[in-house]
């Protein structure tokens, strides 16, 4: 990790991929903890792939992509609240339209745009963290204030709904405005994700800390931390992996991610395969 610190004190592109991603990889982290629990997974990756959409509209307009996908997810995700809520359709299949529906109005859009280099979406792909500028940071910033604060602020009556959504309505509890404020923070969490690993990936920081948190641990407050952990840990290895071997920073981020998940699969004390492997002998 030494060469990572040298790179981050010397180059000021570094600093800015490395507070941008613990930010980014901080909030998907809690989030993640909602998503595992409430099954959110499919969610997450529709809402990823329909940011393509207003990705590509802002690049076509001359407008700034965050900004115009941040709306198209923000939309998405509202229609996908209204849609679960009062069972129009099953959530799998509203999901499923809308991404499609979004990364086809993207690629006609940048289709019949003539005579332009759209390289600058297609990073949006794969994600490009050390493309992160002074600008973009604050955006982050701002993004993930919005973000946090909801999941801050409403965190015990989230948590309640998980538990039980009876006890919770019970209580008081306004389950459909915590239903569409998740869902608005999950599509602000996607576009921001989108910045570090691309819309193609963006979805696994959702996922994969959560559940390697819930590998760890049976009690809330532990899966928490163990995602947040496992977030964290997955940008500063990935950043300084990413820095010695020159592979792309997005997706070594989400493979070292990917390799926590797996050992806590096979090695963890609660649910690992070896621990389970033994008890079976037994």
């Amino acid at each position: 990790m030494i060469p990572l610190f040298a790179a981050v004190l010397n180059y000021p592109f570094m600093l800015h991929a490395l507070i941008g991603g613990l930010l980014i990889a901080s909030l998907c982290s809690i989030l993640s903890f909602f998503v595992v629990q409430r099954g959110l997974s499919f969610a997450g990756a529709g809402i990823a792939h329909s940011a393509f959409g207003g990705l590509a509209l802002g690049v076509m307009l001359n407008l700034e992509p965050i900004i115009t996908g941040t709306l198209f997810s923000v939309v998405v995700g509202i229609l996908i609240a209204s849609v679960s809520r009062k069972k129009r359709l099953e959530v799998d299949v509203a999901i499923g339209i809308a991404f499609s529906t979004s990364m086809a109005l993207g690629v006609l859009m940048v289709s019949n745009t003539q005579g332009r280099y759209f390289g600058e979406l297609f990073s949006y792909l794969f994600g490009n963290i050390l493309a992160v500028s002074a600008t973009d940071l604050w955006l982050i910033v701002g993004l993930t204030l919005i973000a946090g604060g909801f999941l801050g602020a409403f965190f015990k009556e989230l948590l309640l709904v998980n538990m039980h959504e009876g006890i919770a309505e019970a209580q008081g509890v306004h389950i459909g405005f915590l239903h569409y404020g998740l869902l608005i923070a999950l599509a602000l969490t996607v576009v921001l994700s989108v910045k570090l690993v691309g819309v193609v990936m963006a979805s696994a920081l959702l996922v994969i800390p959560g559940a390697t948190g819930e590998l760890l641990s049976a009690n809330y407050r532990s899966i928490l931390v163990y995602a947040w952990l496992t977030g964290m840990s997955s940008v500063v290895l990935g950043l300084g992996l990413s820095y010695s071997t020159s592979w792309p920073a997005g997706a070594t981020i989400v493979t070292v991610s990917a390799a926590m998940f797996f050992l806590a699969l096979v090695f963890s004390p609660h649910r690992g395969i070896i621990k389970q492997h033994l008890l079976s002998r037994w």
